[in-house]
């Protein structure tokens, strides 16, 4: 019998994944604006998922950060039941006037 995939169910044989993220404006007297989440990359054995945020509890969104301000917010994902965390990494990067920024989330030392 199949089941027919509802927000709350991933998937054939998948399960949900949940990466909390935390966003952190370090300035003492400027706010910035937190990325957007379409900026940050998650793969599965180096494919590419996108986020099924309607079923987060708290899913992340793009905010202004106050001074010293940190949100800590979700994005869910359906993987296969059988990966582990050496199988997943997220990213996020962006392009600054002084050069480029890549924060990498990883369980494999070679990242």
């Amino acid at each position: 019998e199949t089941t027919t995939p509802t927000p709350t169910t991933p998937s054939g044989d998948n399960t949900w994944i949940v990466m909390r993220v935390d966003v952190r404006n370090r300035l003492r007297d400027d706010s910035l604006q937190s990325p957007a989440p379409s900026e940050f990359t998650f793969t599965v054995n180096g494919q590419e998922q996108e986020p099924n945020q309607a079923i987060a509890p708290d899913p992340y969104e793009s905010q202004t950060l106050s001074p010293r301000m940190v949100i800590r917010d979700s994005f869910v994902y359906s993987v296969p039941s059988d990966i582990t965390a050496d199988d997943v990494s997220m990213s996020w990067e962006t392009s600054l006037a002084d050069g480029d920024l890549k924060a990498i989330w990883s369980s494999s030392p070679s990242g």
